[in-house]
């Protein structure tokens, strides 16, 4: 009961949390039989948040021993049917007790239950897939054996793309793979456990690798990401899909960082030129205090200066809804980071640390502002409506400051055109020429990859 709860306060929160949580091929999820769900690992305890409300099916998690030491952390693990497994790295001495732990997997999976491993074996927040390890692949094996292979196991690959875990309104895209089915190994696993459970290792790996965009680099992750923001108001101008078209926007990300990762190996010189050019254009940027936005959008600053005035109109006119969302949200948004701070200072916890603390301090919140005007009304139907006013002005109010934000960069392009015009327009002409640069060199690589295939 705890649980179901749970699922639906967190699926809630995640749709405040994220802007768009995009799933796709939600039909590959398997609806009943013996299932371990397999996933790449950058959000620390979001991730199986994620995955959990995205099944309509209960889901046990196995996460690694230390983190059941904070007692918040413990208890949310626990409702969420977490099963801890230990690592050597963590603490040797308990190793001894993934044994039980296999046990227990064994058992759940024999009642058609659903497993989450993350294989990577640690969280960090990056483009890349970490090492697999050969736990999952051990388990489902493990699991057949015990039952001759006839208990029809099988793997589910899902990749979890982040624009940014750790911040509030950014976009999640979940894609899951095919189901791979463990019996394929059967025969492998006769003649050597070992060898069967590298093929399936093998297997999921490649299927994680084409879910997410994969940068062993972290100069290529940079770059890759860097050119994606450039090209990003550009192609939203010749093609608004992209904007709403989360498959779509992965693809164009996923072809970038190919095409990074092919030029960095085979054409270093051109690499290194690029990358130079770009991280000079961010710099210079970065040194007038604006942003590449605002450059995309026009050239002439004259109707730029309109659209300014057309949103300061709206800002002064939403002022009193920004001043009621403000005044009734204010106290948890900033209070969630301040507590997650105190709790962990390890910078891959800080979002999802926030995000939970944020739930919890809000329903607080709201529940005696609720209680506050039944008090002095009287009415539930004043009451009813005065509670549905609280989130929604304060996701307005949210939108008003990213609109005053958003005003600021422009107002100070528009100071700048006028102050300092020619070394705007030296940006504007470095920007134009990083494109058609970039833009060739995608050309070539997507002709060589249709080449190859």
């Amino acid at each position: 009961m705890i649980y179901n709860f749970l699922k639906i306060l967190i699926r809630v929160t995640l749709k405040v949390f994220f802007s768009k949580k995009v799933i796709h091929n939600k039909q590959n999820i398997p609806t009943d039989g013996p299932l371990i769900i397999v996933a790449n690992h950058p959000g620390t305890f979001l991730d199986p948040l994620i995955i959990a409300v995205s099944l309509n099916r209960k889901v046990h998690f196995l996460a690694k021993g230390d983190m059941f030491k904070n007692g918040i952390t413990k208890w949310i693990f626990k409702q969420f049917n977490m099963i801890p497994v230990f690592r050597a790295q963590d603490d040797a001495s308990k190793m001894g007790q993934n044994k039980q732990t296999f046990v227990k997997c064994f058992e759940h999976l024999e009642k058609n239950g659903v497993i989450l491993i993350f294989p990577e074996g640690l969280s960090i927040t990056e483009k890349k897939l970490k090492p697999i390890k050969t736990g999952a692949a051990r388990i489902a094996l493990g699991a057949e054996e015990r039952n001759d292979f006839l208990l029809g196991v099988k793997v589910l690959p899902i990749g979890i793309n982040y624009e940014n875990p750790h911040q509030f309104r950014k976009d999640v895209f979940v894609n899951i793979g095919e189901a791979i089915e463990v019996l394929k190994f059967k025969e492998t696993f006769h003649t050597s456990d070992k060898e069967a459970s590298r093929e399936l290792t093998s297997a999921i790996k490649a299927s994680l690798s084409n879910l997410i965009i994969d940068i062993d680099d972290k100069k290529q992750e940079v770059l890759s990401d860097a050119i994606y923001n450039l090209l990003k108001s550009q192609i939203l101008m010749e093609n608004p899909s992209l904007e709403s078209n989360k498959l779509e926007d992965f693809n164009y990300q996923k072809n970038i960082s190919e095409a990074v990762a092919y030029f960095a190996k085979h054409q270093k010189q051109r690499f290194n030129s690029i990358y130079y050019r770009v991280r000079n254009y961010s710099q210079a940027l970065a040194s007038l205090n604006i942003k590449d936005k605002v450059l995309a959008e026009k050239e002439n600053p004259r109707p730029l200066f309109i659209r300014v005035l057309v949103t300061f109109l709206k800002l002064t006119l939403g002022l009193p809804i920004f001043i009621y969302g403000f005044i009734h949200n204010y106290l948890p948004f900033v209070t969630s980071p301040f507590l997650t701070k105190k709790i962990n200072q390890e910078d891959q916890y800080q979002g999802p640390i926030t995000m939970v603390i944020g739930m919890f301090l809000y329903l607080i919140l709201y529940a005696i502002f609720t209680v506050c005007m039944y008090f002095f009304t009287q009415n539930w139907i004043i009451t009813v409506l005065y509670l549905a006013s609280l989130p929604i002005s304060g996701m307005l109010a949210y939108w008003y400051s990213q609109n005053i934000s958003n005003l600021s960069n422009k107002w100070k392009y528009i100071s700048l055109f006028y102050k300092r015009n020619n070394v705007v327009s030296k940006l504007v002409l470095e920007r134009k020429a990083l494109i058609q640069e970039i833009e060739k060199g995608r050309e070539e690589f997507l002709s060589l990859k249709e080449v190859n295939l």
